[in-house]
């Protein structure tokens, strides 16, 4: 007899309308695989009003993907919220747990308390307490992660930890073994959230530094987010360099595709991570990468290997790293190609993160 599962998530429901409820696009496609090979499943998460500030472009709704929306979490709250958390996991075999979050806690210690079996998806950087964090990472029946960091971090707590095939939108087939730019502008990217967390601020700074030393250059920004509307109004006041091109959301691949290919590096100045996908699609797109080391970027990224390391909340720190590294062509070479060794590898070698996840509940 299959066992019922239910996977709490820690990024959210966002609502539409009650006709249409998105998620961020790899997210929707680990859940449309599970529910495609699986009859009873129920994926839980917060839900937020739909806003502009994420990839939130899969309708749960539309794909007929089971889901179980929970009132956005607030103090006055909590205790609501935990009956629901208990009730739902109650009547189901399996919890699976996009952790860490808010969400994921309260799933956890209810599954702890209720010796309920679960599963960890270790994601991001522990945020909680660290008590707590060992006791649910020790109590978990198995850990799947993309993050060889977290592997070497907690394999004392729990030897059933093991590396997953990242969930991006692209694979082996379409890795860049080589590209040509000649032109003499320099096309930087940052794709993300378009807000403080993310570095946008540092963003700006390390452009100040390149406009000073009179580089020919543009900082294409793709992403949403709490700042964007903000930012582009002080650019129009001439208060945020025009050197910096607020591309938007681009939600289709082939667009994000071509926008990879004509940028000579990514700038990625963010203050907290799990491992970003845009990372690996750097790698797949022969872009050379200038990186903060923040939570799981560490585990896989190394300086002067595959990656240039850039400063935390230091945008004119970073931005004399990248002035000084963007002179040294073989610097550059070198480091794209080791990235793309690495993703070679880990898309051939890895397992699909479905694949894993039910190989273990069999």
């Amino acid at each position: 007899m299959r066992k019922k599962i239910i996977i709490f998530g820690n990024g959210s429901i966002r609502k539409v309308s009650e006709e249409s409820k998105k998620t961020t696009l790899d997210l929707g496609k680990f859940l449309k695989e599970l529910n495609e090979n699986r009859e009873d499943i129920l994926f839980a998460d917060f839900e937020l009003p739909y806003g502009n500030d994420e990839l939130v472009v899969f309708d749960l709704v539309k794909e007929k993907i089971p889901i179980e929306p929970i009132v956005s979490i607030k103090w006055n709250r909590i205790q609501k919220i935990v009956r629901k958390v208990n009730v739902l996991i109650k009547g189901k075999g399996f919890v699976y747990i996009f952790y860490p979050g808010s969400l994921a806690t309260i799933a956890a210690i209810i599954c702890i308390l209720k010796k309920k079996k679960f599963g960890l998806y270790l994601r991001g950087e522990i945020l909680t307490n660290k008590l707590l964090t060992k006791l649910i990472i020790k109590r978990a029946a198995f850990i799947l992660t993309v993050s060889p960091f977290f592997i070497k971090k907690y394999l004392e707590l729990n030897p059933n930890m093991e590396i997953i095939k990242p969930m991006i939108s692209y694979d082996f087939k379409d890795i860049i073994v080589k590209k040509n730019l000649v032109s003499d502008k320099k096309e930087f990217l940052f794709v993300g959230r378009v807000g403080e967390r993310k570095g946008i601020y540092e963003l700006i700074e390390i452009c100040d530094v390149l406009e000073k030393e009179k580089i020919n250059f543009t900082i294409n920004v793709v992403g949403l987010g709490e700042k964007y509307e903000e930012l582009i109004g002080l650019q129009k006041e001439g208060k945020v360099s025009s050197h910096i091109n607020f591309v938007g959301l681009i939600s289709n691949q082939d667009e994000l595709k071509k926008i990879y290919l004509k940028s000579d590096a990514l700038i990625f100045p963010s203050h907290d991570e799990g491992f970003p996908r845009v990372l690996y699609e750097a790698m797949i797109f022969h872009v050379p990468i200038f990186t903060t080391f923040v939570g799981g970027i560490p585990g896989r990224m190394k300086d002067k290997y595959n990656c240039i390391e850039i400063p935390l909340k230091d945008g004119i720190g970073s931005g004399k790293i990248i002035l000084n590294s963007i002179k040294n062509e073989e610097l550059m070479k070198f480091i794209t190609i080791n990235a793309q060794k690495d993703i070679e590898d880990i898309l051939i070698n890895k397992k699909e993160h479905v694949e894993l996840l039910l190989n273990r509940l069999a």
